[in-house]
């Protein structure tokens, strides 16, 4: 199924509800069958369901420090192990790469004790891409925006944590290894710089785009309020983090943008 063909079936599945409601049905029930073929750990996981149709309802619930511990029975690629994947997701110059030429490797931060691996294929990206496009894009960009992004050249700076295989660097750092002169006007900046040097290295960006977590968007329109940092984005994106009330109010008085509070994990991706 080509990337647009997967645009418009989403295009066309949001202006229909019963639609959704029969896909939800018809994939549910596939990827099911899917798990129960190729994974030993869902195949004895699911025994008990029986034939029936799936439900959510019904799912047993899975926990991150089982599924790690029966990594090679979980996964439904022979191909992948925990070993091989630990392997390359160690090395930092793979963020964002294709591991076995097929799936991008994410890594949970660990909150809950037991970090996850996680592996996306190349058709769960393009299926998020196309529900960045259709759906969450149109909701953020307006004639005013579209004039600031053109004049600021497209910049975008994206304040994520680094070092490892995390949701936010994995995908910026993918978009750059896909198209590399998209380095130009897309940049990974760290959330574990010193403030004062973060502060330098946006003034000299200038991004017209800016995402990051609520707490680093905070400290830095407190910066900004402050008058060491001096730029003016057209579109702010939290992520990662729980956005409060306050913290917004804050990031958009200080910015003169609205923040916009995506919701996500590294399991789903976009959400909401």
């Amino acid at each position: 199924m080509s990337r647009m063909a997967i645009a418009v079936d989403v295009w066309r599945a949001g202006r229909q509800e019963t639609l959704v409601r029969r896909k939800q049905r018809q994939r549910l029930a596939s990827l099911v069958e899917h798990a129960r073929q190729r994974s030993r750990y869902y195949a004895e996981l699911y025994a008990p369901l029986g034939s029936a149709e799936p439900s959510l309802q019904r799912l047993p619930v899975v926990q991150k420090p089982d599924l790690m511990a029966r990594f090679d029975d979980w996964v439904t690629d022979p191909e992948v192990t925990r070993t091989a994947v630990e392997r390359f997701a160690a090395d930092p110059n793979n963020i964002g790469g294709s591991f076995l030429g097929k799936y991008l490797v994410f890594t949970t931060s660990g909150t809950t004790g037991v970090p996850a691996l996680l592996l996306q294929d190349e058709l769960t990206m393009a299926v998020l891409e196309a529900f960045s496009a259709v759906r969450v894009a149109p909701k953020m960009i307006n004639r005013q925006v579209i004039a600031a992004v053109l004049r600021g050249g497209g910049r975008t700076a994206a304040v994520w944590a680094t070092g490892r295989a995390f949701g936010g660097a994995s995908l910026v750092s993918r978009q750059i290894r896909q198209r590399p002169s998209r380095a130009k006007r897309i940049r990974l900046f760290s959330a574990l710089t010193p403030v004062e040097q973060l502060v330098d290295q946006l003034n000299d960006f200038q991004p017209v785009m800016l995402s990051g977590y609520a707490t680093a968007l905070a400290l830095l329109a407190r910066e900004q309020q402050a008058g060491r940092l001096s730029v003016q984005p057209a579109v702010i994106n939290n992520g990662g983090e729980t956005l409060t009330a306050e913290a917004r109010a804050l990031i958009e008085t200080a910015f003169r943008a609205k923040v916009f509070n995506g919701y996500g994990c590294s399991e789903m991706l976009m959400i909401a």
